[in-house]
């Protein structure tokens, strides 16, 4: 965007309520256009137009990566890693503003990340494991529901290949026991209605390609 001293330019809308460590990050670029100085601030009520419990929370000099402050940097979009920006008190309503610096004419805006500020403080931020072929894992506190929705963004080779599941499982909390076989999948499409990858292989509790299901 174009930057303009004071002005707010992208709002992040966590939705969370409690204490957690704010990382934040931003398009770094050395063409000297990127603003030196973007403001981050936490807005408590989530209301724009009113700005006394609005805090500043960082400063980003959007010319270099994070821990960088001297010397250049290349002429190209890049991003900037992520910037411990401390450990805050968030309610559902808080809404973490940017705002444009006093200099630069351009600024960025890229991914934060939220984490609940439980034991020690670690220098790097604790990121789940990149997906595997074999086995993905997903572990949270147990929940009671009636339904679950798994969402495919993106595929390798630049999205040339369909999405593909061998097993979708869901474990029940007393026991450990896998209750997906109990369920009726839907889909958005399938690959095939009959022989391989047919959608009623998402949860039949056998294993293997022949078994899989292909959307």
């Amino acid at each position: 965007w174009d930057n303009k001293p004071g002005e707010d330019v992208f709002t992040y809308n966590p939705g969370i309520t409690g204490r957690f460590r704010l990382w934040i990050s931003w398009g770094a670029h050395g063409s000297g256009v990127h603003t030196r100085d973007a403001r981050y601030l936490l807005d408590h009520d989530g209301d724009l137009q009113t700005r006394d419990d609005q805090t500043e929370i960082a400063r980003a000099d959007q010319y270099y990566f994070v821990g960088v402050t001297k010397g250049e940097t290349e002429q190209k979009p890049l991003w900037s890693g992520l910037l411990d920006a401390g450990q805050h008190e968030f309610k559902e309503t808080s809404r973490i503003v940017l705002r444009g610096g006093e200099t630069g004419t351009g600024i960025t805006a890229d991914v934060i990340l939220l984490q609940e500020a439980k034991g020690p403080r670690h220098a790097h931020p604790g990121l789940r494991s990149p997906v595997n072929a074999r086995r993905n894992v997903e572990q949270f506190a147990p929940v009671e529901a009636k339904f679950v929705r798994f969402t495919s963004l993106a595929t390798i080779d630049k999205n040339r290949h369909e999405p593909c599941l061998d097993e979708l499982e869901i474990f029940r909390a007393e026991d450990g026991a896998n209750v997906a076989p109990g369920g009726r999948p839907t889909s958005s499409g399938n690959y095939s209605n009959d022989g391989q990858h047919q959608l009623k292989h998402i949860n039949d509790g056998a294993y293997g390609n022949g078994r899989s299901w292909i959307s």
